[in-house]
Formats: C-alpha cells, structure tokens, sequence
C-alpha cells in the first residue's frame, strides 16, 4: 500500500478514533456519526492517494492542521470559514 510515514500515522490515528467512536455512548457533545463519517472519509483520501490535499485549492494541507486533526479535508486558507471541529 505505499503509504508515507505521515500517512501511516494519520491512518492509525484514524482508525483507533473509529474504534473509540464506535464503542463510544451518547454522551459527547459533538455526533459521533458525524465525526465517523469525516474519519471514513479521510481514510478513503488516504487509500486514494488524496490525504493532506486540499478539497477546495489543492494545495497542501500543513502538517499542524493535520496533526491537530487529521481528519481535515481543507487546509488553513480554505478552513477559515468552516474550521475543523476539536477532536
């Protein structure tokens, strides 16, 4: 699967989350359906060869959006009107 080191990372990340979630009670503030939908999504960007592009511009998303959520479709520029929500 000719994954980064990055990549690797934000997966692992990605799936011990979808782990969590899927175990997880009702008592979170934010849906976790939501949230295990953006996880999926993110993990078919890396199966795709996509993670850390932006969806809207294209360009690169920064590591430090991607390590504070690795989840991140867009990249800072993009994501100032709709930030990422807090994992």
């Amino acid at each position: 699967m000719g994954l980064t080191p990055a990549e690797t990372r934000a997966r692992t990340r990605l799936l011990m989350r979808r782990a969590v979630l899927s175990r997880a009670g009702q008592d979170r503030s934010e849906d976790p359906e939501a949230e295990l939908t953006r996880i999926e999504a993110a993990l078919r960007r890396i199966e795709e060869g996509r993670y850390g592009i932006c969806d809207v511009c294209g360009q690169a998303i920064g590591a430090q959006v991607l390590l504070a959520h690795p989840d991140s479709p867009v990249c800072s520029a993009c994501g100032r009107d709709d930030p990422p929500p807090a994992a």
